[in-house]
C-alpha cells in the first residue's frame, strides 16, 4: 500500500479533509474548490480509491449532483485520513 501522496493528488485528499473528516461529501463540491477537468479529476478519484485512500459511491448521473462517470459520494478511508496526518 502506498504510505505518501504529494501533488495534485494529495490536493484532492486535502479538499476532501476540509469538508469533512469522516462523512461523505459530494465530488462536485471537491472539483468546483480545486477547478480540474472533471473527467481528468473523475480518473483521479478512480485511482485513489484503487491505492485504498477513499472510498466512493457512484449511480446514475445527474448534473450537478454527480460526476459523469456516476460517482456521488466520496468519503477518505483511515488510511488516507492517516497519511494526511502523518501517521503512515
Amino acid at each position: 500500500m502506498i504510505d505518501y501522496i504529494v501533488g495534485t493528488d494529495r490536493k484532492i485528499l486535502e479538499s476532501i479533509l476540509e469538508r469533512s473528516l469522516t462523512k461523505w461529501v459530494n465530488p462536485v463540491n471537491v472539483n468546483r474548490a480545486l477547478g480540474l477537468d472533471e473527467t481528468e479529476f473523475g480518473d483521479r478519484l478512480t485511482r485513489l480509491e484503487r491505492w485504498g485512500f477513499i472510498n466512493t459511491q457512484s449511480g446514475t448521473y445527474e448534473e450537478g449532483q454527480s460526476l459523469k462517470n456516476g460517482m456521488n459520494q466520496i468519503r477518505l478511508t483511515e488510511h488516507g485520513w492517516g497519511v494526511l496526518k502523518g501517521e503512515r
